[in-house]
C-alpha cells in the first residue's frame, strides 16, 4: 500500500516538473523574442540580464552584454539622461521613462525610450527595464512638425498678401 502511494506521488511530480518546465520555456520564449529589448541594470548601470532582442540591437553578443556597463551603448549627449534616470527609478521606486540615444556596435546611432521599474522582491538594488528604439517614431515626428512649419508660412504669406479684387 505505502508504495503505491509513493508510486502515485511521484508520478504527480513528475507531472509537476513537466509543467513546470512548460511554463520556463514559455516564459523563456516571451522574454527573448519579444519584439523590445528587455534589460536588468543595478544602481551603477551594470548588465545584468538582457533578452535576445536586447543584444541584437546592439549588435552584440548577449554573453559578452552581462556585468558591462550599458553607459557603452549611450551616445555622450544622453549619458547624464541615463544616470539622472536610474537614479529617480531607485530613490522614487516608481516606474520612470526617459528618451535617449543609444549606439550600437557598429556606431550607428538610434533613438530609444527607456521604462524602468525598480525591481523590490529577489534583487533590491536591480531594475527591470524595457527599451523600444523610437527612431521611426522621432522621424515621422519631425516630418509633422516640418509640415506643420510649411503650412504656417503658407498661411503668413497669405495674411501678408493684400487682396485686389
Amino acid at each position: 500500500m505505502h508504495q503505491i502511494e509513493l508510486e502515485m506521488q511521484n508520478e504527480e511530480l513528475r507531472r509537476a516538473q513537466k509543467e513546470l518546465e512548460e511554463s520556463r520555456d514559455r516564459y523563456s520564449d516571451l522574454y527573448d523574442f519579444a519584439p523590445v529589448g528587455y534589460f536588468s541594470f543595478d544602481k551603477n548601470g551594470l548588465i545584468i540580464e538582457v533578452n535576445l532582442t536586447g543584444a541584437k540591437k546592439l549588435g552584440v553578443e548577449r554573453n559578452f552584454l552581462i556585468k558591462k556597463p550599458f553607459s557603452l551603448f549611450i551616445s555622450s549627449s544622453s549619458k547624464d539622461t541615463f544616470y539622472l534616470h536610474l537614479r529617480q527609478v531607485f530613490s522614487t521606486g516608481v516606474r520612470q521613462t526617459c528618451e535617449l540615444k543609444l549606439v550600437d556596435k557598429k556606431g550607428a546611432e538610434f533613438e530609444a525610450q527607456l521604462e524602468s521599474l525598480p525591481v523590490q522582491e529577489g534583487n533590491p538594488g536591480h531594475c527591470r527595464t524595457v527599451i523600444s528604439d523610437i527612431t521611426e517614431h522621432k522621424k515621422v515626428e519631425e516630418v509633422i512638425r516640418n509640415s506643420l512649419s510649411y503650412t504656417e508660412s503658407i498661411v503668413d504669406t497669405i495674411r501678408e498678401t493684400p487682396c485686389h479684387s
